[in-house]
This record gives structure tokens, C-alpha cells and sequence, in this order.
């Protein structure tokens, strides 16, 4: 599965990706973390931040998968350490 996640994130096609994982029944748990990671580190890079315009249209598909999973707040903190995110003070 993680061959088939990297493939897709490598053509572009984080939903794609972020959907293989949630679909994985042999491992949900560690599926689920991926597929969260994918989609916060996916929204970072969209926000412009006054730098660039944003892509409306696959910041409204990320956000729409994002309904699809549950976060708490220490899997936050989680993928706030294995990304790019912003910590909180």
C-alpha cells in the first residue's frame, strides 16, 4: 500500500493517495495517521500566506476528505512533529 500512496503523491494526486489509505482494512490505524499527514501537509503547502494564490478547487477536495477523518489532539501534535506544520507554544 505504501508503494501505491508514494506512487500517487508523486503524480500529483494527493486525493487519490489520501483515499488508498482510508481504504486499507489490514492496517487502519497506521493507514488513518497517513492519510491525516497527507492531507495537513497537503493544506500547508496550499496556504499562500500572502505569497501565492491559493487553489481553490484542490483546497476544496482536501478539505472535503478531511470530513472523513477523525483527529485528536495528540495524533495533532503527531503530525505537527512529522511535518512542516506550524507547533503550538
Amino acid at each position: 500500500m505504501d508503494e501505491g500512496v508514494e506512487f500517487l503523491l508523486s503524480k500529483g494526486k494527493t486525493i487519490d493517495a489520501i483515499d488508498l489509505c482510508l481504504r486499507n482494512e489490514k492496517d487502519k490505524g497506521t493507514s488513518a495517521k497517513k492519510a491525516k499527514g497527507i492531507l495537513f501537509e497537503s493544506l500547508w503547502h496550499l496556504s499562500p500566506f500572502g505569497i501565492s494564490p491559493i487553489d481553490r478547487k484542490k483546497t476544496d477536495k482536501l478539505l472535503s476528505c478531511s470530513n472523513r477523518i477523525s483527529l485528536d489532539e495528540n495524533e495533532l501534535e503527531e503530525v505537527r512533529y512529522n511535518s512542516h506544520l506550524p507547533r503550538e507554544s
